[in-house]
């Protein structure tokens, strides 16, 4: 694996996101949603350390904010798996559509990530991760989008404090 411009630590935040090169499309279909999320379920128990604090799957990309507990190495070989995983589905699925891609340039990065270094730009994250499907104008109500945490979020007032900030686009575009 490439070195990274970071050094990922125990017990510390980290953004994560990666999206398809060219910025195509790669979730079609509830379905594609469905065994992205159930691949990040498989791979979060075979990495137990890893807890999941927010994520958001979008047509061409997604977001997951994590903290690793005991071994930095677990972020990038959990990433890894999920990304793999999900290739392997979208290339049996999708054979024909794309007979000509270059599956190894599958995602444009290894993926990306942000080292989140306070509580105040944690909650700044999570909105993040949850309303960029408003931000990127596929829904408008964020109680319409399924493929985030949102709904699992048991005090949403937190994150909703943050909602303006976020569809101006903190740092991430």
């Amino acid at each position: 694996m490439p070195r990274r411009k970071i050094k990922l630590e125990i017990n510390k935040y980290y953004h994560i996101y990666d999206r398809w090169f060219n910025k195509n499309i790669i979730f079609y279909n509830n379905s594609d949603f469905e065994r992205f999320i159930q691949s990040i379920i498989k791979y979060n128990k075979e990495y137990s350390s890893i807890k999941i604090i927010a994520y958001s799957i979008l047509p061409n990309h997604f977001h997951i904010i994590l903290i690793s507990k005991i071994k930095w190495e677990d972020i990038s070989n959990f990433i890894w798996k999920i990304k793999k995983s999900y290739l392997m589905y979208f290339k049996t699925k999708y054979k024909d559509k794309y007979l000509l891609i270059k599956w190894k340039s599958f995602f444009e990065w290894n993926f990306n990530i942000k080292y989140i270094n306070s509580k105040e730009y944690l909650k700044q994250c999570i909105s993040y991760v949850i309303y960029n499907s408003i931000h990127h104008k596929i829904i408008k109500n964020i109680d319409d989008y399924k493929w985030s945490s949102y709904h699992l979020l048991k005090d949403k007032n937190k994150i909703n404090d943050y909602k303006d900030l976020i569809l101006n686009e903190l740092e991430f575009n």
